[in-house]
């Protein structure tokens, strides 16, 4: 295997990732007093995986020449991101020999062995190996997967018999017995001989474990049962378990580690603590991995990696649950090596800094100072921490607070009194504190204890219920107004602001977001809407982002599908396809459509609106490029108007595109980008068997037509933006028909179809039918939708060809994968429950509500099956819908949700000033929405006065920020995380009138300014009040903050 470049797998790091990197890279494997491990704690968005890269690719180079075989583990919370991840901290390209999976720890007795083409772990000399803590290390009484127990059938084959009794034994869950035989007789699996052998005599010097196996098989299990008794399913668990505990710590001491990566250990820190080790198996585990030593024997170092790795502030309410001190000394014991000296030193150090943090309040600060550099002094030897405050020149992160009033109203009221009536007809208690985050909550609450209550109303006492839902019917959600598409009131003062200010903005008419960089002013739908942003909203209730997401879907689909739609439900029988191939008697007449579809390289490249040049209209430019190439082909005089030449004149420019035509219809491998393969197939032959000499004048209007489809075609738009340098033209044709047949499928959604048609009602054709593939052009060119594609395409490329010896065909099908599913995600439904009243009874009406305006974070169900918790992310991620995604504190850390969004909305505030940070953190990272408008605020115009076929105009823009940044001396974090200007990341707290909210945020922002000065100290809220209450300067503030950012 070939050593790895380091210096290719730095060159993308910024020079603060760098500088971390030395200094990482330098306490871990050089410093005297090392204890081999370390925390890279950067604030969220900062790039900690490029660190940890980095950090890797430092470690393999010092070990190459003096270590037979590496091994790097990587430790996170869960398989996806293990899977997102791992190619990142990956250093060789694909070209080279290196053995990686993202598994279980049981699974490395079958994973690392030797395989046909590749090597085991111990044949290999660079391995990259992952699993995750719940999977892994906490084994408890489950069966596990299916895989694991067919590993443990086939170490124990031969060392327990029956066979048959082993076999039932580890049957689980596993419903048929035969498929289950099969799998085991037919399907071996490679074991690692190694782990094998020693597994095996572990489980022969284990006693009783061996004994109840044995007894297990030859009894309970000793023949097949359709179901048995539950004392059986309960050994069958707990022996599977133990058996399951007893592999991971074969498996873990088989493992030589090098070096160990801890993503967001703080998930999982328990694991690192040795007194858990003494009565919790998992941490028995954990320990035993962080204790191994590598094949030469030294021990493992261990990086780990959070924004939080530990509780940064604690409230004086929280202490019982979670204590900051506490905590904190426990991680850096963990760090020091729970080396007694050191931590005595280090409480010492956090002892003095805090008496000189009281005295500084009282106004002698003489001891402040010396106090911090020494606490500083001894934190750097275990850790580094980056953050972005200090890189803006207002110090404020690049973070504005707009107006948040919001008002009540009459409709708000009687929401309250609807809900408490409820809640007293069934026996809850006062609804005051759900009816400060929500409406409708007797329709909502079905997580909530409330809703069995009101079942068991309605079973035992529905003349209760009645009474009270005819009282307030008025305030309940319609199932039938909701059919008619009538208005639903918004009857919440939150929720009325927030409709305001993203539907009634006009963001119902958008199906993306503009473009940070228009090529041409934005009109039609999108005229003034150039400011606008995706919003990410927060809540403490689970409730909430089922009514946001569902009412605020509701109103804007409600608009799209206009006044004189029929129902709600069932849109597809209302309102059919409109781009759809037809055939009548072997007649074709639709080959219009295919306009949309055909990428025309020739229109995408030689006429580019980024090459007008500078001062003129784009659109114009675009035009007269048309029309220079229509020239080249011929127009019969005298004869007559040929509506053909529409269709055929893209084939005609382009007669590279025959290859691509010729296999499209044929292409079974891919039938997701193939529309009406009934009919597809006739419409291509006659593109592809046109005789040009058949064809008479052109039609006066081709010009215009053709200018559209350059500066509107989703397929001739995708091809510009797949001109990368090394993508074969065929592959590039076959990407542009990929993408843009995920536009022909959102166009074709019935609420698009009705939107269009009534932002459009322009269009000489013979019918409704035949204008809409021309209005669809239309809105794709005044949304910008070439420019979209383009800024969407540099983000989305830049997560997956940044390393080097990737195969850029490769990447770039990766890369349409994610733009595909960006366009158009599975719509996915939210559940409210509707009661009508007949006579005495009350009857329950389920009214599931389309997501597509707004979507709620987390594991949903689509009309297409489940949507799962990255899909969300990744459709949220996009500049397509949805455009407002809520969440609970499940979206709270770990995850990004940048690329469009600099809005937040805190709809309860949490409880700690760090938490609002963690959440505001998710939309302030590498490139965000705000950072990417400031940065094309300055620098797009020189960007795109020198722009070149080829180039990637967002790399540009960049490098010529990231140039003036360096000359004037500015942070590092700009341009990519910071960057001066006027968009700023939103903070919107949406707080009731006259309601504790209103004092509990202004307690929290200043708690929000001023808790890094009490880093590492107890009773943090009441260290913070004496500084508040001393009237110390933010500027004092400041100076006394703890700064862990690396000095060399």
């Amino acid at each position: 295997m070939k050593r790895p470049d380091i210096d290719s797998v730095l060159a993308p790091l910024k020079t603060f990732q760098r500088r971390t990197v030395e200094h990482a890279f330098y306490r871990m494997f050089h410093a005297d007093d090392s204890t081999g491990r370390f925390l890279v704690a950067d604030e969220v968005g900062l790039g900690k995986t490029l660190v940890a890269r980095g950090v890797i690719s430092r470690a393999v180079d010092k070990l190459w020449q003096d270590v037979d075989r590496i091994d790097v583990i990587y430790i996170c919370s869960n398989q996806s991101i293990a899977r997102s991840n791992l190619p990142k901290l990956r250093i060789t390209g694909d070209n080279q020999v290196s053995f990686s999976l993202a598994s279980r720890l049981t699974m490395l007795a079958t994973e690392l062995a030797p395989r046909e083409g590749q090597l085991g772990l111990a044949g290999s000399k660079l391995n990259f190996v992952s699993f995750t803590p719940g999977t892994s290390f906490d084994m408890g009484r489950s069966t596990g997967m299916r895989d694991e127990r067919r590993l443990l059938f086939h170490l124990l084959d031969g060392v327990v018999m029956p066979r048959v009794g082993l076999m039932n034994l580890l049957q689980g869950a596993v419903q048929s017995r035969e498929r289950w035989r099969q799998q085991l007789n037919d399907w071996p699996l490679p074991l690692e001989e190694g782990i094998a052998a020693r597994f095996r005599e572990r489980f022969r010097d284990s006693g009783r474990l061996q004994q109840d196996v044995i007894d297990a098989a030859t009894g309970y299990f000793a023949r097949y049962r359709e179901s048995y008794p539950p004392d059986a399913g309960h050994l069958r668990r707990r022996l599977i378990g133990e058996l399951r505990q007893l592999l991971a710590e074969v498996c873990v001491e088989a493992l030589e580690p090098d070096l160990i990566v801890v993503d967001e250990f703080q998930r999982f820190k328990t694991l690192l603590d040795p007194e858990q080790a003494e009565s919790d198996p998992s941490a028995e585990i954990a320990q035993a991995l962080f204790s191994a030593k590598s094949s030469e024997g030294v021990p493992a170092r261990v990086l780990l990696l959070s924004a939080t790795p530990y509780k940064l502030f604690t409230t004086d309410a929280e202490i019982e649950q979670e204590d900051h001190y506490k905590d904190f000394i426990a991680t850096t014991a963990f760090l020091l090596g729970h080396d007694e000296k050191r931590g005595a030193r280090l409480k010492s150090a956090i002892t003095e800094f805090g008496r000189g943090l009281r005295l500084a309040a009282r106004g002698e600060t003489d001891q402040i100072l010396p106090a911090k550099q020494e606490l500083e002094l001894c934190l750097r030897e275990v850790m580094a921490r980056t953050e972005r405050v200090a890189a803006t020149e207002e110090h404020d992160g690049m973070l504005v607070e707009p107006g948040n009033t919001v008002k009540l109203q009459p409709e708000d009221v009687r929401q309250y009194l609807s809900a408490d009536a409820v809640f007293r007809a069934v026996g809850e208690r006062d609804p005051m504190v759900y009816w400060k985050s929500a409406p409708y909550l007797a329709n909502f609450m079905h997580r909530y204890k409330v809703d069995k209550r009101i079942q068991d109303t309605q079973q035992r006492f529905p003349e209760k219920l009645a009474k009270v839902i005819t009282e307030h019917q008025d305030s309940m959600l319609s199932i039938d107004a909701v059919s008619k598409l009538e208005p639903v009131p918004d009857a919440h003062a939150k929720l009325r602001d927030l409709r305001e200010r993203l539907i009634d903005s006009g963001l119902w008419k958008l199906l993306w977001m503009p473009p940070t960089v228009p090529y041409w002013p934005l009109s039609g739908a999108y005229e003034g809407q150039h400011g606008q942003s995706k919003a990410l909203l927060f809540s403490a209730w689970n409730m909430v982002p089922d009514v946001v997401s569902g009412l605020l879907s509701y109103e804007a689909e409600r608009r799209m599908l206009g006044p004189d739609f029929e129902s709600y439900h069932e849109p597809d029988r209302r309102q059919s396809a409109l781009l759809r191939l037809t055939e009548t008697g072997g007649s074709r007449a639709r080959h219009r459509l295919l306009l949309l579809l055909m990428p025309c390289l020739t229109l995408a490249d030689k006429a580019h609106p980024l090459a007008a040049p500078v001062g003129v209209d784009r659109r114009e430019w675009v035009r007269g490029q048309v029309a220079e190439l229509l020239q080249t082909l011929p127009d019969p005089e005298g004869a007559a108007v040929d509506n053909r030449w529409e269709w055929a004149a893209p084939l005609l420019l382009d007669p590279g595109m025959r290859e691509f035509l010729s296999d499209w219809p044929h292409d079974s491998t891919a039938p997701e980008y193939r529309p009406n393969p009934e009919y597809l197939p006739g419409y291509v032959d006659d593109l592809l068997s046109l005789d040009i000499s058949t064809l008479g004048r052109r039609p006066d209007h081709l010009l215009e037509t053709l200018t559209d489809v350059a500066l509107g075609s989703p397929a001739v738009l995708a091809a510009r933006m797949l001109d990368v340098p090394g993508l074969s033209p065929l592959v590039r044709r076959e990407l542009a028909a990929r993408t843009a047949y995920s536009f022909w499928r959102l166009f074709n959604r019935p609420a698009s179809i009705r939107l269009i048609r009534q932002l459009d009602s322009t269009g000489s054709d013979s019918s409704d039918e035949d204008a809409y593939w021309h209005r669809v052009l239309r809105y794709c060119r005044d949304g910008n939708l070439q420019a979209v594609l383009d800024e969407t395409w540099h983000l989305v490329f830049e997560q997956h060809g940044w390393a080097a010896g990737q195969e850029i065909n490769s990447v770039c099908r990766d890369c349409v994968a994610d733009v595909v599913e960006m366009v158009e995600p599975r719509p996915s439904r939210v559940l409210a429950r509707c009661y009508r009243v007949k006579g005495k009874q009350v009857e329950t009406e389920e009214l599931h509500l389309r997501m597509m305006f707004a979507l709620r974070f987390g594991h949903l169900q689509s009309e297409e099956g489940g949507l799962t918790q990255d899909a969300v992310r990744k459709a949220f991620n996009s500049p397509f819908r949805p455009f407002l995604l809520s969440s609970t504190s499940v979206g709270q850390e770990g995850l990004d949700f940048h690329p469009w969004c600099h809005r937040i909305v805190h709809w309860n505030l949490p409880g700690n000033p760090v938490d609002m940070e963690q959440r505001e953190g998710r939309v302030h990272r590498y490139k965000g929405h705000a950072v990417r408008k400031n940065v094309a605020a300055r620098f797009s115009s020189e960007s795109l006065c020198n722009w070149r076929p080829g180039q990637n105009l967002w790399q540009e823009i960049f490098v010529r920020a990231d140039r003036e940044a360096r000359a004037q001396g500015r942070s590092e974090l700009v341009p990519y995380w910071v960057a001066p200007g006027e968009a700023r990341i939103e903070r919107h707290v949406p707080a009731l009138p006259y309601t504790s909210e209103v004092e509990a945020f202004a307690r929290l922002k200043r708690q929000l300014a001023a808790y890094r000065v009490v880093f590492g100290q107890p009773r943090q809220e009441e260290l913070l009040d004496l500084l508040d209450s001393s009237q110390v300067s933010q500027g004092q503030l400041e100076a006394w903050s703890i700064d862990l950012m690396p000095t060399v």
